[in-house]
């Protein structure tokens, strides 16, 4: 699609639905709208926790017991309004790199520690902004997911593989390799 047809298109949406207003602009209305002048607490598991996943896990049993450490002893950690929002898209911008520096287990249990920050209603009017933050945490981690099942899609020349015969098996690790007692 072209440049002026994506911009018509636009235009014609915007005519269609007056009062739509896109989420990038509601986004930030919401954090601004929703805030708190007193402190919001942080499990320290967000900040604390997470770096560890990345250390030291050079085996699947390793990663899988990252994933699992630190939910026995959670401390708090207090945080105005502004230096939360702040926080979160340090988070965010950490779970990226640690995804591009190819830490998957460590993108993956920010993600959920994140996901559990959802959790946490103990401060009502602050919640909204605080939903905005972490779906934007589990935006970018479902983001990058989705490239990389994509881009494991293509053939070295940038084409979509649709056939059986593109796909390969060295291609496959050998816990998704169908076992050899499997009868189809």
């Amino acid at each position: 699609m072209s440049e002026a047809a994506k911009e018509e298109e636009e235009e014609e949406g915007e005519e269609a639905y007056p009062l739509f207003v896109p989420w990038n602009v509601r986004k930030t209305q919401l954090v601004q709208s929703f805030t708190t002048t007193g402190t919001i607490q942080m499990p320290s598991f967000v900040s604390v926790e997470v770096a560890k996943a990345g250390r030291g896990a050079n085996t699947l049993k390793a990663r899988l017991d990252s994933i699992d450490d630190g939910d026995n002893e959670v401390s708090m950690v207090r945080y105005n309004a502004r230096e939360y929002v702040t926080k979160m898209t340090e988070l965010n911008e950490e779970l990226a790199r640690a995804w591009n520096k190819e830490e998957r287990v460590k993108a993956l249990k920010m993600a959920i520690q994140c996901s559990k920050l959802l959790g946490d209603s103990s401060t009502p009017q602050f919640y909204p902004s605080l939903f905005v933050l972490v779906t934007e945490i589990l935006d970018t981690f479902g983001r990058l997911v989705f490239e990389r099942i994509k881009q494991k899609g293509l053939t070295p020349e940038g084409k979509a593989k649709t056939r059986v015969e593109d796909f390969w098996y060295d291609q496959l690790t050998f816990s998704a390799a169908p076992s050899p007692d499997c009868s189809s």
